[in-house]
């Protein structure tokens, strides 16, 4: 009797978990990200490219190392993840985790040619490359653009970060631009001995591949239009300001620009407890815009419209005080005659002296000349 009642119960339990496997089967809960990841990663596409969009994690885990300057260096993932769409004159940007990018950064797709040049690019371009009459449809609008054969794909990071996704990531998105915040990531990227995707050769249409083409200038910035928060001379009065907005300096070359001003003004020691570390240059922007008691470090052209800063209050502290941010960039071999042609006439349109290409666009957004 005992065995049959333990048949009988053995029986039960197998008939009930085969209807809960059968339930769950049939009713899957829906999942809001891949397995490990945040709820916030994301699946979209850019443009035609029909790239679908991985996860990203958001705890602050690292992402391999960076070269800044011939230092390596860890490169903690802050996790500044949107999803944003906006219009901009002929210009549709995404926000969002791109491919299978290390790297979280915006997007921004411009122009209709059949041939897309991608090109990964310091935060500090963000703003000058997607503007209406920016350098992407300048470039668009010139004679480098033939029968308007061509499509930018840009993205923006820190240098640190795309020299490591271009490099030991294998530059898995297959960029072919490369425009760094300094002279030594185009010349590691160029220089790494294992790349799937080399830098290109020298030519008469490229004569010179890693190529110097900008110098960024560095700005103390804030929000609201009064100069409470700093004397004559730029010293920060802290009693005034929440927040000192500082790119991170192991990645970012404004970064180090930014500490190198507090250390040659004798101001680091006073202000080291108010600086709070961004993850790129457009992250301070941001964190300085959204906070008005706040001051941030950023790049002059962030906030310069033709030639002039737009908005807020500001100091400029001589050249003298950091080092000359000197931005270089480089054409990469993606192994396509068609995106190399596209690439090398990119990188003439930028070093282009010509009127509204792109020397006198930088000129537009505060930048000077390489050339020092």
């Amino acid at each position: 009797m005992k065995n049959n009642l333990r048949n009988l119960l053995v029986v039960f339990v197998v008939v009930a978990l085969g209807i809960v496997a059968y339930k769950i089967s049939s009713n899957p809960e829906p999942l809001e990200a891949s397995q490990g990841s945040s709820p916030l990663a994301l699946n979209s596409q850019h443009g035609d490219l029909s790239t679908s969009e991985g996860s990203m994690p958001l705890d602050g885990s690292m992402i391999g190392s960076s070269v800044i300057d011939g230092g390596v260096v860890g490169a903690p993932l802050q996790g500044h993840i949107q999803q944003v769409a906006a219009k901009t004159g002929s210009t549709t940007m995404k926000i969002a985790s791109t491919g299978n990018s290390k790297v979280a950064h915006e997007c921004v797709t411009v122009g209709g040619g059949a041939t897309i040049v991608k090109v990964a690019m310091a935060s500090n371009l963000w703003i000058m490359f997607k503007d209406e009459d920016g350098l992407a449809e300048r470039f668009l609008d010139s004679t480098y653009n033939p029968n308007n054969a061509y499509k930018l794909y840009g993205c923006h990071g820190a240098t640190g970060d795309w020299v490591t996704e271009l490099t030991d990531g294998g530059n898995p998105e297959n960029f072919s631009v490369f425009l760094a915040a300094n002279v030594a990531g185009p010349n590691t990227v160029c220089g790494y001995a294992n790349s799937t995707t080399p830098c290109l050769p020298t030519s008469t249409l490229l004569p010179n591949n890693p190529v110097n083409y900008t110098r960024g200038l560095s700005l103390m910035w804030t929000a609201v239009n009064s100069t409470n928060k700093w004397d004559d001379n730029g010293t920060i009065n802290v009693s005034g300001v929440s927040n000192v907005n500082i790119a991170d300096p192991g990645k970012a070359p404004y970064g180090v620009a930014a500490i190198q001003i507090l250390n040659s003004t004798k101001q680091y020691d006073n202000v080291s407890s108010e600086i709070v570390y961004q993850d790129n240059i457009d992250d301070t922007l941001k964190a300085t815009q959204n906070d008005n008691s706040s001051i941030g470090f950023i790049a002059k052209s962030q906030q310069c419209v033709n030639g002039t800063v737009s908005s807020g209050a500001w100091h400029q502290f001589p050249d003298t005080a950091y080092d000359p941010i000197i931005q270089g960039g480089a054409v990469l071999n993606v192994s396509s005659s068609v995106i190399n042609q596209g690439s090398i006439n990119f990188m003439g349109f930028v070093n282009s002296d010509e009127d509204d290409y792109g020397q006198d666009t930088f000129a537009k957004y505060c930048y000077a000349s390489p050339d020092i």
